[in-house]
């Protein structure tokens, strides 16, 4: 069985950048009831002051308002594993190459492997991709804007069997199956990797072989069936 596995780790983008975009507030969608003008204004007011910080707070899982920091891939056959993990400050250039290589695995026969990819890793790189004007492999993009090709298998959606509402975190998948979790959280992927790269990045590994090792005992168990692509 080949696979190639993947994870993307994404940050806010900049406040001013994330200002440009952002939908201006509207006093009217504040529910003041039968308040005076006096309290109604005062919480008008207050609503106004958390309308952008409420978007900066979820911005990295926006594609309008975050950026892709890195993207960790980890190909395997029987020759072994190798990592490739993209980083740097040009994301433009982070995501051309991951769609190279991915162009290359589904060449080789492999099954694209991640944790929720459906829900956020492949929309967020190719809306992405729109911005830097960057093509995604035609052949890899969903038929009819809307299902996703063969080659991709989502370990969220084998866990979901369309069930919008059941969901499973990556760490609880795995420890379900009774593999060893993550080590921390990619919440904090991105003022992570601003402290401490290596450490960062090492943690993008090991999400990387949780999800190699879900992906391992599941897919056999589904030859043939259409879950999880």
């Amino acid at each position: 069985m080949r696979l190639f596995v993947f994870d993307i780790e994404t940050g806010s983008l900049p406040v001013e950048r994330i200002q440009a975009v952002a939908p201006e507030f509207d006093p009217e969608s504040v529910k003041v009831g039968n308040l005076g003008l006096e309290k109604s204004m005062e919480k008008i007011n207050a609503a106004r002051e958390i309308h952008l910080s409420r978007i900066i707070d979820k911005a990295a899982l926006h594609a309008e308002y975050g950026q892709v920091l890195a993207i960790g891939t980890l190909a395997f056959s029987d020759k072994g594993e190798e990592f490739d993990i993209l980083h740097g400050s040009d994301e433009a250039l982070l995501i051309e190459r991951f769609w190279e290589l991915a162009s290359k695995a589904d060449a080789s026969g492999s099954s694209l492997v991640g944790h929720n990819i459906f829900g956020f890793d492949l929309p967020f790189l190719v809306r992405r991709s729109y911005l830097h004007s960057i093509a995604p492999p035609c052949q890899l993009l969903p038929s009819r804007g809307r299902y996703w090709n063969r080659p991709w298998f989502d370990t969220m959606s084998a866990w979901s069997l369309g069930e919008y509402q059941e969901r499973i975190s990556l760490d609880r998948f795995a420890k379900h199956l009774g593999l060893e979790g993550k080590s921390g959280s990619g919440k904090y992927f991105a003022k992570l990797y601003e402290e401490n790269q290596k450490e960062a990045l090492d943690y993008l590994r090991t999400d990387l072989k949780v999800s190699k090792r879900i992906a391992e005992r599941i897919i056999p168990l589904l030859q043939g069936s259409e879950v999880g692509q």
